[in-house]
């Protein structure tokens, strides 16, 4: 007797087909994703890779690295500890220098997360792994190339400043003995040279803003009219028409005096600049703020804010020294810029936080007689070097060195 038992495989041989369907797929997809993908024990032997780890490394075949201890790879294998301690603990992995098989390197970025069995231990690491070499000597051209033509502003800065202010000095001199057209020819002397050195600061304030160094900002209470009539009287030493100020005597606002003048000049110098007359700088109290404005009756700026305290106008000529410049400060010190424009008339708006600190008595006589604060007359604290408040790399002048040698460094 024969006994026959006929059973429906279908849907066994189904399930099979998809998962060599799937396998292929995952193998398909491991093997042609463009990201070198690894597998580790967590002694150092690779276990799995794919295709593109083996490009990456200068391997023609993915076995070809199966069973390397993965330290060797490592320029410092120092890294490889690194790396583990870093996924272990969950932290970030940052791009390590490897070596290829013909002894070049690269920088690599590296993920990794930890392989675990099913009780939950820790077997091993896996992860992929990317050639970024370009992208890291790319960033560090464009940060070596910043360092050096920050370095470069600050050096001529410091450069120009010695024999500008044996002018300014004997510019003076001669000013006081002169009479007529001479004296005439002193006076435009001394306000070019005066327009030169704040310059100079805005240039290497403008600098340090668009590098991303630090830029001094101190706030305290500080009387706006002392500000504003120290702005007035810069200008016009700088020979433009000293502008009428407007305001009360007593009105507080906090802010660093210094950086606010620089600001408010560069604004009031842009609109001269741009064909402003009847320039008038005034402040006013609206409730928690103070309301400063520089109106003049010139015509509209050419360039466009695209946003409160964002200035730009390549063409026009605005550029970082101008309202760019004074917007950043501006914002540094929790205030805020805007530009108002009708047929008639162009303002600059800005809307300081209102001081509420009582002042010293000493800070009342010095601001009172226009002495030693920085309100009154700012340009006369000079911008200090771009390398006095972070060090950078810039050229050095050493003796008789002339231009072309230090760019030639």
């Amino acid at each position: 007797m024969v006994a026959l038992v006929i059973r429906d495989l279908t849907a066994r041989l189904q399930a099979e087909e998809s998962a060599r369907r799937l396998l292929h797929q995952y193998r398909d997809l491991y093997e042609g994703v463009p990201v070198g993908l690894y597998r580790t024990s967590l002694d150092g032997e690779l276990l799995e890779c794919n295709t593109a780890l083996a490009e990456i490394l200068g391997y023609g075949r993915p076995v070809e690295l199966v069973g390397v201890k993965v330290t060797d790879l490592y320029v410092d294998p120092e890294d490889r500890e690194r790396l583990v301690d870093t996924v272990l603990s969950g932290g970030t992995v940052a791009p390590f220098r490897l070596s290829r098989r013909d002894g070049t390197t690269i920088w690599a970025k590296i993920t990794a997360r930890p392989m675990t069995s099913e009780d939950g231990k820790v077997i091993g690491i896996e992860g992929s792994i990317e050639d970024v070499t370009a992208e890291v000597e790319a960033s560090r051209n464009v940060e070596a190339s910043l360092r050096f033509r920050h370095g470069l502003i600050g050096w001529v800065a410091h450069v120009l400043r010695t024999p500008l202010t044996g002018i300014l000095g004997f510019a003076s001199i001669l000013r006081s003995q002169l009479e007529g057209e001479a004296a005439e020819t002193a006076d435009v002397i001394l306000c070019q040279a005066r327009e030169l050195s704040v310059t100079i600061d805005d240039f290497v304030t403008a600098a340090r803003l668009e590098g991303g160094d630090p830029v001094t900002i101190i706030p305290r209470a500080t009387r706006i009219r002392s500000v504003l009539d120290g702005v007035a009287a810069t200008l016009e030493e700088m020979g433009y028409p000293r502008p009428a100020v407007e305001g009360p005597a007593g009105l507080l606002v906090r802010c660093d005096a210094l950086r606010l003048g620089q600001a408010l000049r560069m604004l009031a110098q842009h609109r001269f600049q741009q064909g402003g007359r009847s320039l008038r700088i005034g402040a006013t109290s609206a409730g928690a703020t103070v309301v400063v404005d520089v109106e003049d009756d010139g015509p509209a700026m050419t360039g466009q804010a695209d946003e409160v305290g964002s200035f730009a106008d390549p063409q026009g000529g605005v550029g970082p020294v101008g309202p760019w410049t004074a917007s950043r400060l501006i914002e540094m010190m929790g205030a805020r810029l805007a530009e108002e424009r009708s047929e008639t008339t162009h303002r600059w708006r800005v809307e300081l936080p209102r001081g509420e600190t009582a002042m010293s008595g000493q800070q009342e006589r010095l601001q009172a007689a226009g002495g030693d604060d920085h309100a009154a007359h700012p340009h006369r604290r000079q911008e200090p070097d771009m390398a006095d408040e972070a060090p950078v790399e810039r050229p050095q002048r050493e003796g008789s060195q002339d231009l072309d040698a230090v760019v030639e460094r």
